[in-house]
């Protein structure tokens, strides 16, 4: 048996208005991979931030190589090994590539200014070993997503890193990328360093993790070897009762609605999209070798300038203009969605009136604010929601309902068209079920749905059909 490199044994601690850690005990040994997961508000931000040195705990032990160790703060905890990697990915836009690899070394100023070749010798080995590519002396911006968390790992382990904490791994990779990623961090894993994976996407920790535990309400209730662990049963550690039903393949009318014809961004990169978008069905477009953004929620929201056709009703009507006369018919939903549009100054009932009456004063203003409310109060009953939290701020909203105020206010007024960009970005399970349930509704109701991704590993579950645009050849 293989000798444990860190030993987490009954870490507690005592913060406020956050979910703390709940005698958090687990072991990591040289060359394993953790995952770890569970809902919003279930202690796995804060057992990073305890790991980092960035949350001091009140109780428990955090043992290194059998020694005990405190990092009273991310310095310290640099200094003893222990290093966070965050999916936000740590680069320095204004440096290159060889620079963002060594900017963190223990290297004297002038080394760094005068030593370039040097540092450039460095990252081309670093690169070598990890068949990443990538040009040591050009900008970091031409990376991928991919290429940029491995190159802050790759620095890390520069540094002496010897326990990777990684936040959200994986999450906003494409396919190719993911495939990448997970070559690489196997290879690390045959070199005898170990990670500890924290991600809300339980089927990216599935995929990555040799072993996966479970966290909730600031405990660790599950821990298995990945090829023994049951969906199910990390299901119902969570508290869900079961995996969400996928929305693809759910009845509804397929009515042509509209088509799309060279649809793009003027003055951006963006690729042109052609398709047939139908009533009641759910299109994934994957955008190939593309780093990802909110582009598409920007264009179709009116942020962006576009240029194309629209066939609708047999006529061809100009993009831009078909997109100021629909504005009201259309729901974009990006990356975060769930944090959008709240407005805290409202109450949730109002934050949902305040939408909903826009909209449906768009719509020739055949309804008035009374009868919003009375078509609010019959909504919260057809979907068994509490009326009373309707008059709660959202700050005083559970999670799991706080979450749900963008969703309610899509169902209340379903749109002609949704177009999404990446919205599983990052979310735990509790909110995916909540999306997936919401969008299998409006698909019920006729919505046609635009689902714009840089991965079919996060289409391929939930979409009726999908259509590839290529990368772009220089």
């Amino acid at each position: 048996m293989k000798q444990e490199i860190l030993y987490v044994e009954n870490l507690t601690t005592a913060l406020t208005s956050v979910q703390n850690l709940d005698h958090v005990s687990f072991s990591l040994e040289p060359g394993e991979i953790l995952g770890i997961t569970g809902l919003n508000s279930s202690g796995i931000s804060i057992l990073a931030d305890t790991l980092t040195g960035g949350v001091h705990p009140v109780g428990g032990t955090i043992y290194l190589d059998g020694r005990a160790v405190s990092p009273a703060s991310q310095e310290e905890a640099n200094r003893l090994g222990l290093y966070e990697i965050n999916h936000s990915l740590s680069v320095i836009r204004s440096l290159s590539v060889s620079e963002n690899l060594t900017v963190l070394r223990r290297f004297a100023w002038r080394d760094f200014f005068v030593k370039q070749d040097r540092n450039r010798q460095i990252t081309q080995m670093v690169f070598r070993q990890y068949h990443i590519g990538g040009d040591p002396g050009s900008s970091v911006q031409l990376l991928t997503t991919g290429q940029r968390m491995e190159l802050a790992i790759c620095r890390a382990l520069l540094c002496g890193a010897r326990v990777l904490v990684c936040r959200e791994a994986g999450e906003g990779f494409n396919e190719e990328e993911l495939y990448e990623f997970e070559h690489f961090i196997h290879q690390l894993r045959n070199e005898g360093i170990p990670m500890i994976m924290l991600n809300s996407d339980v089927r990216m920790v599935l995929r990555l993790a040799d072993r996966v535990a479970v966290m909730r309400r600031g405990m660790i209730c599950y821990s298995r070897k990945t090829e023994e662990a049951s969906l199910q049963d990390i299901y119902r550690c969570m508290g869900l009762s079961r995996p969400e039903d996928s929305p693809a393949g759910a009845q509804g009318p397929k009515t042509p609605y509209i088509s799309l014809r060279h649809i793009r961004n003027l003055g951006g990169e963006d690729r042109p999209l052609s398709a047939d978008l139908y009533s009641g069905d759910i299109l994934g477009a994957c955008w190939e070798g593309s780093i990802y953004s909110d582009a598409s929620v920007r264009l179709y929201r009116g942020d962006f300038k576009g240029e194309g056709t629209v066939i609708q009703d047999g006529r061809h009507i100009r993009f831009s203009a078909w997109r100021k006369a629909n504005r009201h018919q259309i729901l974009c939903l990006g990356m975060d969605f769930w944090e959008q549009g709240i407005y805290e100054n409202l109450t949730a009932g109002e934050n949902l009136l305040f939408r909903t009456y826009h909209r449906y004063n768009r719509r020739a203003g055949l309804f008035n604010l009374a009868m919003l409310r009375l078509a609010l109060r019959e909504f919260c009953e057809s979907h068994e929601i509490d009326p009373d939290c309707l008059y709660k701020y959202p700050r005083h909203l559970s999670p799991g309902l706080r979450n749900q105020l963008v969703l309610w206010a899509a169902l209340l007024t379903p749109p002609r068209l949704l177009v999404l960009d990446n919205p599983l970005y990052a979310i735990d399970e509790q909110v995916r079920r909540n999306f997936l349930a919401c969008l299998a509704e409006l698909k019920a109701a006729g919505t046609s749905v635009l689902w714009n991704s840089n991965s079919l590993f996060g289409l391929g579950p939930y979409c009726d059909r999908i259509i590839t645009i290529p990368k772009q050849e220089l």
